[in-house]
Protein backbone atom coordinates (compact mmCIF):
# COMPACT_ATOMS: atom_id res chain seq x y z
CA UNK A 1 0.00 0.00 0.00
CA UNK A 2 1.03 3.41 -0.71
CA UNK A 3 3.25 4.79 1.84
CA UNK A 4 1.69 8.42 3.85
CA UNK A 5 3.52 10.32 6.21
CA UNK A 6 1.55 10.61 8.89
CA UNK A 7 0.74 7.97 12.07
CA UNK A 8 -1.14 4.61 11.33
CA UNK A 9 -5.44 4.70 11.23
CA UNK A 10 -6.46 2.38 14.49
CA UNK A 11 -9.96 1.53 14.74
CA UNK A 12 -11.20 -0.45 17.69
CA UNK A 13 -14.62 -2.29 16.79
CA UNK A 14 -16.24 -4.33 19.56
CA UNK A 15 -18.86 -7.12 19.53
CA UNK A 16 -21.49 -5.36 21.51
CA UNK A 17 -23.55 -8.06 22.89
CA UNK A 18 -24.62 -10.75 26.14
CA UNK A 19 -23.14 -14.22 26.76
CA UNK A 20 -25.08 -16.81 24.70
CA UNK A 21 -24.51 -19.83 27.39
CA UNK A 22 -27.04 -20.88 30.25
CA UNK A 23 -25.80 -17.65 32.11
CA UNK A 24 -26.00 -14.32 29.39
CA UNK A 25 -25.25 -11.94 32.14
CA UNK A 26 -26.89 -8.74 33.00
CA UNK A 27 -26.19 -5.48 30.67
CA UNK A 28 -24.85 -3.47 33.35
CA UNK A 29 -21.71 -5.91 33.67
CA UNK A 30 -21.67 -7.37 30.10
CA UNK A 31 -22.37 -4.33 28.13
CA UNK A 32 -22.88 -0.84 30.08
CA UNK A 33 -20.06 -0.48 32.56
CA UNK A 34 -17.40 -1.97 30.19
CA UNK A 35 -17.81 0.12 27.40
CA UNK A 36 -18.14 2.96 29.93
CA UNK A 37 -14.50 2.13 30.96
CA UNK A 38 -13.30 1.40 27.47
CA UNK A 39 -14.63 4.34 26.36
CA UNK A 40 -12.78 6.42 29.22
CA UNK A 41 -9.00 4.66 27.83
CA UNK A 42 -9.82 5.74 23.90
CA UNK A 43 -11.00 9.34 24.54
CA UNK A 44 -8.00 9.86 26.79
CA UNK A 45 -5.74 8.95 23.54
CA UNK A 46 -8.06 10.70 20.98
CA UNK A 47 -9.54 7.31 20.00
CA UNK A 48 -12.76 6.17 18.56
CA UNK A 49 -14.72 3.07 19.40
CA UNK A 50 -17.04 1.22 16.83
CA UNK A 51 -19.73 -1.01 18.51
CA UNK A 52 -21.31 -3.78 16.24
CA UNK A 53 -24.38 -3.96 18.21
CA UNK A 54 -26.17 -7.46 18.82
CA UNK A 55 -29.05 -5.62 16.80
CA UNK A 56 -31.68 -8.90 17.39
CA UNK A 57 -31.06 -8.83 21.35
CA UNK A 58 -32.06 -5.21 21.16
CA UNK A 59 -34.90 -5.76 18.52
CA UNK A 60 -36.47 -8.96 20.57
CA UNK A 61 -35.76 -6.99 24.18
CA UNK A 62 -38.70 -3.81 22.31
CA UNK A 63 -40.95 -6.40 21.25
CA UNK A 64 -41.31 -7.66 25.05
CA UNK A 65 -43.81 -5.88 26.49
CA UNK A 66 -42.17 -6.74 30.26
CA UNK A 67 -40.93 -4.16 32.55
CA UNK A 68 -37.56 -5.00 32.39
CA UNK A 69 -36.90 -5.61 28.78
CA UNK A 70 -38.50 -2.30 28.15
CA UNK A 71 -36.32 -1.09 30.75
CA UNK A 72 -33.10 -3.11 29.41
CA UNK A 73 -33.94 -1.56 26.07
CA UNK A 74 -33.95 2.23 27.26
CA UNK A 75 -30.86 2.04 28.93
CA UNK A 76 -29.04 0.50 26.28
CA UNK A 77 -30.51 2.26 23.91
CA UNK A 78 -30.09 5.29 25.59
CA UNK A 79 -25.63 4.41 26.09
CA UNK A 80 -25.60 3.86 22.24
CA UNK A 81 -27.16 7.04 20.94
CA UNK A 82 -24.86 8.86 23.31
CA UNK A 83 -21.87 7.61 22.42
CA UNK A 84 -23.00 8.10 18.89
CA UNK A 85 -23.63 11.91 19.04
CA UNK A 86 -19.80 12.07 20.85
CA UNK A 87 -18.16 10.56 17.39
CA UNK A 88 -18.40 6.83 18.24
CA UNK A 89 -20.08 4.39 15.64
CA UNK A 90 -23.01 1.98 15.75
CA UNK A 91 -22.72 -0.89 13.09
CA UNK A 92 -24.36 -3.69 12.58
CA UNK A 93 -23.54 -7.20 14.47
CA UNK A 94 -26.03 -10.12 13.64
CA UNK A 95 -26.85 -13.07 15.89
CA UNK A 96 -30.24 -14.30 14.54
CA UNK A 97 -30.77 -16.78 17.08
CA UNK A 98 -32.96 -14.68 19.24
CA UNK A 99 -35.70 -14.89 16.76
CA UNK A 100 -36.17 -17.83 18.46
CA UNK A 101 -34.90 -17.31 22.23
CA UNK A 102 -37.62 -16.71 24.82
CA UNK A 103 -37.85 -14.08 27.72
CA UNK A 104 -39.78 -14.79 30.65
CA UNK A 105 -39.70 -11.10 32.36
CA UNK A 106 -36.15 -11.89 34.27
CA UNK A 107 -34.14 -14.26 31.85
CA UNK A 108 -33.83 -15.32 28.62
CA UNK A 109 -34.23 -18.79 27.66
CA UNK A 110 -30.90 -18.96 24.66
CA UNK A 111 -31.95 -20.98 21.67
CA UNK A 112 -29.00 -21.54 19.44
CA UNK A 113 -30.24 -23.84 16.63
CA UNK A 114 -30.57 -21.27 14.10
CA UNK A 115 -27.41 -19.17 14.96
CA UNK A 116 -25.55 -18.61 11.73
CA UNK A 117 -27.99 -16.18 9.68
CA UNK A 118 -27.77 -19.17 6.87
CA UNK A 119 -29.96 -21.11 9.14
CA UNK A 120 -33.20 -18.80 7.63
CA UNK A 121 -34.18 -18.42 4.21
CA UNK A 122 -32.94 -15.69 1.63
CA UNK A 123 -36.21 -13.83 2.00
CA UNK A 124 -36.30 -13.98 5.81
CA UNK A 125 -32.65 -13.07 5.43
CA UNK A 126 -33.85 -9.86 3.70
CA UNK A 127 -36.71 -9.05 6.06
CA UNK A 128 -34.10 -9.57 9.05
CA UNK A 129 -31.32 -7.55 8.20
CA UNK A 130 -33.52 -4.43 6.84
CA UNK A 131 -35.35 -4.74 10.44
CA UNK A 132 -32.24 -4.93 12.60
CA UNK A 133 -30.58 -1.88 10.60
CA UNK A 134 -33.68 0.04 11.04
CA UNK A 135 -33.84 -0.57 14.58
CA UNK A 136 -30.19 0.34 14.88
CA UNK A 137 -30.42 3.49 12.99
CA UNK A 138 -33.25 4.85 15.01
CA UNK A 139 -30.55 5.60 17.66
CA UNK A 140 -27.28 6.15 16.10
CA UNK A 141 -26.22 9.16 14.71
CA UNK A 142 -24.14 7.51 11.88
CA UNK A 143 -25.20 5.99 8.75
CA UNK A 144 -25.28 2.24 9.42
CA UNK A 145 -22.74 0.89 6.21
CA UNK A 146 -20.83 -1.95 8.21
CA UNK A 147 -21.27 -5.80 9.22
CA UNK A 148 -19.77 -8.37 11.64
CA UNK A 149 -21.10 -11.41 11.09
CA UNK A 150 -21.94 -13.01 14.60
CA UNK A 151 -19.47 -15.81 15.32
CA UNK A 152 -17.50 -15.09 12.28
CA UNK A 153 -20.04 -17.18 10.27
CA UNK A 154 -19.97 -15.26 7.02
CA UNK A 155 -19.45 -18.34 4.72
CA UNK A 156 -20.61 -18.93 2.31
CA UNK A 157 -21.07 -15.24 1.65
CA UNK A 158 -22.58 -15.47 -1.61
CA UNK A 159 -25.87 -16.64 0.21
CA UNK A 160 -25.81 -12.97 2.59
CA UNK A 161 -24.89 -10.85 -0.39
CA UNK A 162 -28.65 -9.75 -1.26
CA UNK A 163 -29.87 -9.52 1.77
CA UNK A 164 -26.84 -7.00 2.71
CA UNK A 165 -26.90 -5.26 -0.11
CA UNK A 166 -30.44 -4.79 -0.04
CA UNK A 167 -29.92 -2.91 3.73
CA UNK A 168 -27.11 -0.55 2.01
CA UNK A 169 -24.55 -2.81 3.95
CA UNK A 170 -21.21 -2.11 1.74
CA UNK A 171 -18.69 -2.91 4.27
CA UNK A 172 -17.66 -6.00 5.97
CA UNK A 173 -15.28 -6.58 9.06
CA UNK A 174 -15.48 -10.18 9.87
CA UNK A 175 -12.46 -11.48 8.36
CA UNK A 176 -9.15 -12.18 10.02
CA UNK A 177 -6.56 -13.73 7.70
CA UNK A 178 -5.78 -17.20 8.81
CA UNK A 179 -8.01 -17.66 11.04
CA UNK A 180 -10.20 -21.29 11.20
CA UNK A 181 -13.28 -22.82 13.18
CA UNK A 182 -14.21 -26.64 11.85
CA UNK A 183 -16.93 -26.20 14.66
CA UNK A 184 -20.10 -27.87 13.19
CA UNK A 185 -22.58 -24.90 13.90
CA UNK A 186 -20.08 -22.13 14.05
CA UNK A 187 -17.38 -22.68 11.42
CA UNK A 188 -15.75 -20.87 9.04
CA UNK A 189 -12.31 -20.64 7.05
CA UNK A 190 -10.35 -17.72 6.31
CA UNK A 191 -7.40 -19.44 5.60
CA UNK A 192 -6.80 -18.06 2.05
CA UNK A 193 -7.15 -14.68 2.92
CA UNK A 194 -5.77 -12.47 0.76
CA UNK A 195 -2.62 -10.49 2.05
CA UNK A 196 -3.60 -7.00 1.13
CA UNK A 197 -4.47 -5.01 4.00
CA UNK A 198 -7.98 -4.56 2.48
CA UNK A 199 -9.77 -5.01 -0.57
CA UNK A 200 -13.24 -5.09 -2.46
CA UNK A 201 -15.00 -8.02 -3.30
CA UNK A 202 -18.43 -9.98 -4.34
CA UNK A 203 -19.02 -13.03 -3.89
CA UNK A 204 -16.58 -14.49 -2.01
CA UNK A 205 -14.91 -12.03 0.69
CA UNK A 206 -11.49 -13.98 0.27
CA UNK A 207 -11.61 -13.16 -3.45
CA UNK A 208 -10.96 -9.36 -4.45
CA UNK A 209 -12.23 -7.90 -6.97
CA UNK A 210 -11.56 -4.66 -8.25
CA UNK A 211 -14.66 -2.98 -8.95
CA UNK A 212 -16.65 -5.40 -6.31
CA UNK A 213 -19.89 -4.32 -4.61
CA UNK A 214 -18.37 -4.28 -1.21
CA UNK A 215 -15.50 -3.52 1.11
CA UNK A 216 -13.47 -5.56 3.15
CA UNK A 217 -11.75 -3.54 6.50
CA UNK A 218 -10.52 -7.03 7.90
CA UNK A 219 -9.68 -7.08 11.78
CA UNK A 220 -6.25 -8.00 12.42
CA UNK A 221 -4.40 -11.56 13.43
CA UNK A 222 -1.72 -12.60 14.70
CA UNK A 223 -0.02 -16.74 14.75
CA UNK A 224 0.54 -17.66 18.12
CA UNK A 225 1.64 -20.97 19.93
CA UNK A 226 0.53 -23.25 22.53
CA UNK A 227 3.14 -21.03 25.14
CA UNK A 228 0.91 -17.82 25.00
CA UNK A 229 -2.15 -19.88 25.86
CA UNK A 230 -0.02 -21.68 28.61
CA UNK A 231 0.53 -18.10 30.68
CA UNK A 232 -2.94 -17.58 29.86
CA UNK A 233 -4.33 -19.83 32.44
CA UNK A 234 -1.48 -19.54 34.30
CA UNK A 235 -2.09 -15.37 34.33
CA UNK A 236 -5.47 -16.17 35.24
CA UNK A 237 -5.13 -18.61 38.43
CA UNK A 238 -2.32 -16.68 39.97
CA UNK A 239 -4.22 -13.19 39.93
CA UNK A 240 -7.81 -13.94 39.01
CA UNK A 241 -9.33 -10.90 40.20
CA UNK A 242 -7.02 -8.81 37.35
CA UNK A 243 -7.89 -11.38 34.76
CA UNK A 244 -11.56 -11.72 35.55
CA UNK A 245 -13.84 -10.65 32.73
CA UNK A 246 -15.88 -7.53 33.82
CA UNK A 247 -18.83 -9.21 31.94
CA UNK A 248 -21.19 -11.67 34.64
CA UNK A 249 -22.46 -14.13 31.93
CA UNK A 250 -20.50 -17.46 30.99
CA UNK A 251 -20.08 -18.20 27.48
CA UNK A 252 -20.95 -20.96 25.02
CA UNK A 253 -18.15 -23.81 25.22
CA UNK A 254 -16.49 -25.13 22.31
CA UNK A 255 -15.33 -28.92 21.48
CA UNK A 256 -12.64 -30.38 23.55
CA UNK A 257 -10.97 -30.53 20.05
CA UNK A 258 -10.55 -26.24 20.27
CA UNK A 259 -9.18 -26.90 23.85
CA UNK A 260 -6.64 -29.40 23.16
CA UNK A 261 -5.28 -27.74 19.66
CA UNK A 262 -4.56 -24.39 20.93
CA UNK A 263 -2.45 -25.80 24.02
CA UNK A 264 -0.28 -28.21 21.58
CA UNK A 265 -0.14 -26.39 18.21
CA UNK A 266 0.32 -22.83 16.47
CA UNK A 267 -2.95 -21.15 15.69
CA UNK A 268 -4.12 -18.14 13.90
CA UNK A 269 -5.99 -15.27 16.60
CA UNK A 270 -7.87 -12.63 15.72
CA UNK A 271 -5.84 -8.93 17.26
CA UNK A 272 -7.83 -8.55 20.36
CA UNK A 273 -8.33 -6.31 23.36
CA UNK A 274 -10.14 -9.06 25.41
CA UNK A 275 -8.68 -10.66 28.13
CA UNK A 276 -5.43 -12.06 28.59
CA UNK A 277 -5.45 -11.30 24.58
CA UNK A 278 -4.29 -8.03 25.47
CA UNK A 279 -0.96 -8.78 26.27
CA UNK A 280 -0.25 -9.84 22.32
CA UNK A 281 -0.96 -5.95 21.80
CA UNK A 282 3.10 -4.84 20.88
CA UNK A 283 3.28 -7.98 18.69
CA UNK A 284 0.78 -7.33 16.89
CA UNK A 285 1.76 -3.95 16.33
CA UNK A 286 5.07 -4.85 15.26
CA UNK A 287 3.70 -7.16 12.45
CA UNK A 288 1.66 -4.17 11.17
CA UNK A 289 4.72 -1.79 11.17
CA UNK A 290 6.79 -4.73 9.34
CA UNK A 291 4.00 -4.88 7.06
CA UNK A 292 3.74 -1.14 6.41
CA UNK A 293 -0.06 -1.64 6.39
CA UNK A 294 -1.64 1.84 7.16
CA UNK A 295 -4.26 0.93 9.66
CA UNK A 296 -4.60 -1.41 12.37
CA UNK A 297 -7.70 -2.97 13.52
CA UNK A 298 -8.45 -3.90 16.56
CA UNK A 299 -11.70 -5.98 18.00
CA UNK A 300 -12.71 -7.57 21.33
CA UNK A 301 -16.14 -7.99 23.56
CA UNK A 302 -17.44 -5.58 26.33
CA UNK A 303 -17.96 -8.84 28.67
CA UNK A 304 -14.75 -10.16 28.19
CA UNK A 305 -12.88 -7.26 28.68
CA UNK A 306 -10.95 -7.42 32.08
CA UNK A 307 -9.03 -4.76 34.29
CA UNK A 308 -5.80 -6.41 33.05
CA UNK A 309 -7.02 -5.97 29.44
CA UNK A 310 -7.93 -2.93 29.89
CA UNK A 311 -4.96 -1.58 31.70
CA UNK A 312 -2.83 -3.22 28.70
CA UNK A 313 -4.82 -1.12 25.92
CA UNK A 314 -3.81 1.74 27.96
CA UNK A 315 -0.20 1.19 28.10
CA UNK A 316 -0.58 0.39 24.53
CA UNK A 317 -1.84 3.57 23.18
CA UNK A 318 0.62 5.85 25.33
CA UNK A 319 3.24 4.37 23.58
CA UNK A 320 1.94 4.00 20.26
CA UNK A 321 1.02 6.77 18.15
CA UNK A 322 -2.04 6.21 16.14
CA UNK A 323 -4.95 8.21 14.12
CA UNK A 324 -8.17 7.49 15.70
CA UNK A 325 -10.92 6.51 12.66
CA UNK A 326 -13.90 5.21 12.73
CA UNK A 327 -15.14 2.38 10.26
CA UNK A 328 -17.30 5.15 8.15
CA UNK A 329 -14.29 7.60 7.51
CA UNK A 330 -12.18 4.34 7.26
CA UNK A 331 -14.40 3.19 4.36
CA UNK A 332 -13.61 6.58 2.41
CA UNK A 333 -10.18 6.45 2.91
CA UNK A 334 -9.69 2.78 1.84
CA UNK A 335 -11.60 3.29 -1.46
CA UNK A 336 -9.22 6.40 -1.83
CA UNK A 337 -6.20 3.81 -1.42
CA UNK A 338 -7.68 1.34 -4.10
CA UNK A 339 -8.16 3.70 -6.21
CA UNK A 340 -5.06 5.29 -6.13
CA UNK A 341 -3.15 1.53 -6.56
CA UNK A 342 -5.56 0.54 -9.78
CA UNK A 343 -4.83 3.92 -11.53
Amino acid sequence: MTTVPHNPYLLVGVDYELFFGRNHGSIEHCLIEPTDALIDILETHGMFLSLFVDAGYLLALSRHRGEKAQRDHATVARQLESLSKRGHEVQLHVHPHWQDSEFDGETWAINTQRYRLHDFSASEQVSLVAEYKTHLQSFSANEITTYRAGGWCMQPFDELAAALAAAEITVDSTVFAGGVSEDRQRGFDFSNAPIDALWRFDSDPLKPVQQGKFLEIPIGSIDVGPTFFWRSQIAQRLNKAEHASLGDGGALRADWQYYFNRLTQRSIAPASIDGSKAMLLPEIERQRARRGDQFLNLMGHPKALSRYSLSQLDAFLKQHKFQGVGFNAMAQQARQWLTEKAA
